[in-house]
């Protein structure tokens, strides 16, 4: 499953605001090195038979009980996805993993509107 997350969603992270304001062509190259780095991912196990999963970040804040039965049928020995669960302080975020959520993705969307960083 790659993840891909639309420029237009950089000022939901406080790390990007932050470089955009200071050296927004800095963020752009970063960028489109990891769009270039999910071509190729993709490409290359597209090669082996195994086409990857493709997951718009904005579905999966804004749209998660649709993402979860997308997920389920590609990935069905998953079993159901909880977008309803809410991680767990040392358990799931923790400061190796760079986690700063704390709330589950559906209240997560439920508590951000999209329009307010894609206008």
């Amino acid at each position: 499953v790659l993840i891909k997350k639309p420029l237009c969603l950089w000022p939901m992270s406080t790390d990007l605001v932050e470089l955009v304001r200071t050296n927004a062509s800095s963020y752009v190259r970063s960028e489109l090195k990891r769009i270039q780095e999910l071509v190729d991912i993709h490409k290359y196990f597209t090669s082996l038979g195994k086409p990857p999963m493709v997951v718009n970040y904005a579905d999966m804040v804004w749209n998660p009980d649709y993402m979860a039965r997308e997920l389920k049928k590609y990935l069905p020995c998953a079993g159901d996805l909880d977008v309803d669960y809410k991680p767990k302080l040392g358990k799931d975020v923790f400061p190796g993993n760079n986690m700063k959520i704390s709330t589950g993705v559906k209240t997560y969307g439920l508590s951000s509107n999209p329009w307010d960083c894609c206008r």
